[in-house]
């Protein structure tokens, strides 16, 4: 008889023609050199059993398996087709079967029924149990003596679903997912008679793996590692429905409100398994198997409806800036990596209200090569541990730590690839050309060489690597890189010329005042007339404010409306969108479309106790960036939400800008001052008097 070791040497000896020492072997399974002699005999005792050559084995040299091509299809026949009879499970295998075994058994079983199964003695079986009690613990399941010398398993239906799943899944010591595929092939269906409820047929489990493909259509792609994980949790529901091991925790309840949408798809789903397997799965499994896809890693093409996205905005600009003032100072993600990020926040915000836990399998890979970035993580989890009372895993913060290290690498890269170096010519005096390196230093990339007059600049001719000359005014020479006429003081349409040329500078926070800039140019400059500078520079200044997006900007009295009566949500969605349309700064479809999204996908709108958001996806029916404040005398119930007083409605016209629109709104959300001013409010001018003053 082999054991999981013996199979492994065999199937490396019979894989190659490759001689290999004895040492060698050993030192791979970290075992002495006597027992893989021992190995050795036992491999060739089972070879000679269907007559197929011995290994080699001489004093002193190495070891090798010389056979024919038909032999080789033997051995590999021999390997597939191994069962619990041929097959001795090492003291992991056996313990994960023995968990799963335990796990799946719906009243106490006996250590003789045990014994049977895997064929081992008592004593081997009591010292597997206090192995798997140990295991257990993290589920908070017990294993308890019960009468006639039984055992039994005590715990939570969640619970006892999760360790079923992490036996599967999880690359833990106890995975079983190899074991199965070693014992349980086709040839051998007679075998898994030995077990209860582990029969992963390949027709079962492509006929699931079809059923999510289908629901990626409506929550986006799902990782490779999420999709197996919501194929194997579908599994499980099926088999527990069978056994009539149903979840019965409210805590699910309210997905069927809050998540209406998805709720709704994977309801058609649960109909196809009801019809499969011939089940009546009911309304908490729904809502269970809803909070499993709803946790998971996907692509979510529809982000902007989901109901977590407006806090998750918000708390993935909070980790930006935190990690920019405690650790990297310029640190910024690109648009792409930037969304990606969110989705990641919106799905952990999902899991962290339904006490789900997420598993990386390459956890520890991460914590060893990106230690720095790890830490960083760890540190700035605080903010979930702030907000939600919620301490991350060592796998949830090796996920942040990649989009952290991403980031890094991505900033990296664009400073190498995107970062000109440029001259500064200017023929109006060093203050002007000194605002010029200012506004540019500010807005892109780049370089700064030299600032000097335009008569000077074939004195760095000899510099390597300049890729542009930016000059005030026209230069008709043919001069050693390429020239950009720029005005002293550029506005937006100068802004977007250069955009063509350096590379833009994106998620900026810091912003100066006239005498920010002025101190700047005194450094360098005798200043003949201050007070025209500064009236000068703040005109300057005031260009392109509304590419900021404050809203300061973007909201006036009449877009504040107090103690409003409303007769329904859909009424007050209309009643605070109306001074956006009368501004002609959103359309009626965008009203429209908010109040589609609401009856789809249920209360997204709703961001914070009495606070609601209506917003729909940017672009479509916006003209502008706005936004509306109206709160209502007596409460509105949408959905669930039976308190809503204050609606705060907003409009974007594209994807960035909404990110950060939205991250400055939740900001005044999250400020207790301004709630408490919303509700006790008597007079628009005291609001946007608050508004214009942070």
């Amino acid at each position: 008889m082999l054991n999981s070791r013996c199979i492994k040497i065999l199937e490396m000896l019979s894989r190659d023609d490759n001689t290999y020492s004895v040492d060698y072997i050993a030192n791979k399974f970290n075992v002495s050199n006597r027992m893989i002699r021992y190995d050795i005999d036992a491999i060739n005792n089972y070879l000679r059993k269907y007559n197929i050559n011995e290994i080699e084995k001489k004093p002193n040299s190495p070891i090798k398996l010389n056979i024919t091509k038909e032999e080789k299809e033997s051995i590999e026949n021999l390997i597939k087709n191994l069962n619990i009879q041929t097959y001795i499970l090492s003291n992991n295998e056996r313990c994960g079967i023995l968990l799963y075994e335990l796990l799946s058994l719906n009243n106490e079983c006996t250590y003789s029924y045990l014994q049977e199964k895997l064929l081992v003695s008592k004593s081997t079986i009591v010292s597997d149990l206090k192995k798997a009690k140990e295991w257990l613990k993290q589920y908070d399941i017990s294993i308890v003596k019960s009468s006639n010398k039984g055992i039994l398993i005590e715990g939570l239906e969640v619970n006892i679903r999760r360790a079923m799943a992490d036996l599967l899944i999880t690359n833990n010591e106890y995975n079983i997912m190899i074991t199965l595929e070693k014992l349980y092939t086709k040839e051998n269906s007679d075998t898994i008679k030995n077990f209860r409820k582990i029969q992963l047929s390949s027709s079962n489990i492509e006929y699931i793996k079809g059923l999510v493909r289908e629901l990626e259509s409506s929550f986006g792609t799902f990782s490779d590692n999420d999709f197996m994980n919501i194929v194997i949790y579908i599994y499980i529901i099926v088999n527990r429905n069978i056994d009539k091991r149903f979840i019965d925790d409210n805590i699910y309840k309210s997905i069927e409100v809050e998540y209406t949408k998805e709720h709704i798809e994977v309801c058609k789903l649960i109909e196809k398994l009801n019809d499969k397997f011939s089940l009546n799965i009911n309304k908490q499994e729904i809502c269970y198997l809803s909070s499993i896809i709803l946790s998971s890693s996907k692509n979510n093409k529809n982000i902007f409806e989901s109901k977590d996205y407006l806090e998750a905005s918000s708390l993935a600009n909070s980790i930006i800036l935190q990690i920019r003032k405690q650790y990297i100072k310029d640190f910024s993600m690109d648009s792409k990596l930037y969304k990606s990020f969110i989705n990641h926040i919106n799905n952990l915000i999902f899991r962290i209200r339904f006490n789900i836990l997420t598993y990386n399998p390459v956890c520890s890979l991460i914590m060893k090569n990106y230690k720095e970035e790890f830490l960083i993580s760890k540190d700035i989890s605080q903010i979930f541990e702030e907000k939600f009372n919620w301490k991350a895993n060592d796998d949830e913060l090796s996920y942040m730590t990649m989009y952290i290290y991403t980031a890094k690498e991505n900033m990296k890269t664009r400073l190498k690839e995107d970062k000109k170096n440029i001259i500064i010519a200017c023929n109006s005096g060093f203050a002007t050309a000194r605002l010029l390196e200012y506004r540019i230093n500010n807005i892109f990339n780049v370089n700064i060489v030299a600032i000097t007059s335009i008569h000077d600049i074939n004195t760095y001719k000899d510099y390597e690597d300049i890729d542009y000359i930016i000059s005030t005014t026209d230069i008709n020479n043919c001069y050693f890189a390429p020239v950009i006429t720029v005005p002293a003081i550029f506005n937006e349409s100068d802004v977007d010329n250069l955009k063509q040329y350096l590379n833009y500078k994106v998620n900026k926070e810091k912003t100066y005042t006239a005498n920010d800039l002025i101190k700047i140019i005194e450094s360098s400059c005798t200043i003949e007339n201050k007070d025209k500078l500064i009236s000068d520079i703040e005109k300057y200044l005031k260009t392109g404010s509304r590419n900021l997006k404050s809203l300061k900007h973007c909201i006036s009295k009449s877009n504040i409306q107090l103690n409003v009566d409303a007769d329904s949500w859909e009424d007050g969605v209309r009643i605070s969108a109306k001074p956006l349309i009368d501004e002609k700064i959103i359309e009626e479809g965008y009203v429209d479309a908010i109040i589609d999204n609401i009856n789809k996908l249920g209360s997204y709108i709703v961001v914070d106790d009495m606070i609601a958001m209506p917003h729909a996806r940017p672009g479509n029916y916006v003209n502008d960036f706005g936004i509306s404040i109206t709160t209502f005398k007596n409460p509105i119930k949408i959905g669930s939400y039976d308190d809503i007083k204050i609606f705060i409605t907003i409009s974007s016209p594209d994807d960035d800008s909404h990110i950060d629109f939205i991250t400055q709104i939740m900001k005044l959300i999250d400020n207790e001052e301004f709630i408490n001013l919303l509700e006790n409010a008597s007079s628009s001018d005291d609001i946007l008097d608050y508004i214009n003053y942070i």
